[in-house]
């Protein structure tokens, strides 16, 4: 089973970043509930994610 630890909404909505125990990104269309990207290759488990308010993605920890 893969944990959700942390989701985030864009600042226009459209776009919800997930992170999980599985050390990788979701990125995922708030209308559709399709998913756009998964982004790979981090160390740890995604603890805290957040978008800037120009929608750029960063990984708190």
């Amino acid at each position: 089973m893969n944990r959700v630890e942390s989701i985030a909404f864009s600042p226009d909505s459209k776009t919800l970043a997930s992170g999980s125990w599985d050390k990788n990104i979701r990125l995922w269309n708030t209308t559709s509930g399709e998913q756009l990207r998964i982004l790979k290759g981090h160390e740890s488990l995604i603890g805290s994610l957040a978008f800037s308010p120009d929608g750029k993605l960063y990984q708190i920890r």
